[in-house]
């Protein structure tokens, strides 16, 4: 089976379409989202209904756990005036849809979907520790499975025992070891920081079994515009020209 692998969209229409057109092209057998579809970006309702509409399985990213409430901690006022936007677009069928996302799911197709990590759900994996301990937790509280998927950072990674690559910001196909286990990041859709502004999304090959990372151009004109047309902070708009 091949998977396509989604996350961090953050409300960037322009971003998601491309991505989804490119997994359509190559025939993926399901697409699936490891969390923060909203946030920071001008188009909310239009990428949580996209999800809908096409029953991709999706986890809580903590975006969503903002906007459901599942999080009440102090925020910088630029986002949070991003998430009381978002709630005020979003309707009562999108939150009874969000609000019945897990926040981690071991997929059937045999690998776990994370936002942070398998260790805790908002970590951020920037550090050995994080990644040693994912690792760790994985192997421990899911034997059977290989690959851990995960999202947050906003930066493309994979890491096994012994093997680092990072940051990705070519198309690139990896091979994969199903003797060692894997913590694989795709990247963010909507808003990329590992310093490339191409959207960034991978194909899950488990059969060959390989992971397949994409870096796609987009209209970034356009999701700017979108952003400054509601009213978010200017911030939001230029970091996608740099992927910072």
């Amino acid at each position: 089976m091949r998977y396509g692998i989604i996350s961090d969209i953050h409300a960037n229409w322009q971003a998601m379409q491309a991505a989804l057109a490119r997994l359509d092209k190559e025939g993926v057998d399901e697409i699936v989202c490891l969390g923060d579809v909203v946030g920071y970006g001008g188009d909310p309702l239009r990428c949580v209904e996209e999800i809908l509409s096409r029953n991709i399985v999706t986890i809580r990213g903590n975006h969503e756990r903002y906007v459901v409430g599942e999080i009440d901690e102090s925020l910088k006022p630029d986002t949070a005036k991003s998430i009381e936007w978002t709630r005020g677009q979003l309707k009562n069928a999108h939150y009874v849809a969000v609000e019945g996302w897990q926040n981690k799911l071991r997929h059937p197709g045999g690998f776990l979907m994370c936002h942070g990590s398998p260790r805790h759900k908002d970590e951020y994996v920037l550090s050995i520790d994080a990644v040693v301990g994912s690792l760790r937790v994985l192997q421990a509280e899911y034997p059977d499975t290989k690959v851990a998927l995960h999202g947050h950072t906003h930066m493309t990674s994979l890491f096994a025992p012994g093997q680092v690559v990072k940051p990705i910001h070519k198309t690139q196909e990896i091979a994969l070891d199903f003797s060692k286990v894997y913590l694989l990041n795709p990247g963010s859709v909507g808003q990329p920081r590992d310093r490339s502004p191409l959207s960034s999304y991978m194909i899950l090959d488990m059969d060959k079994p390989s992971a397949t990372y994409f870096r796609e151009e987009y209209d970034i004109a356009g999701a700017q515009a979108r952003i400054r047309e509601v009213g978010m902070a200017e911030k939001f708009a230029t970091r996608l020209e740099t992927g910072s």
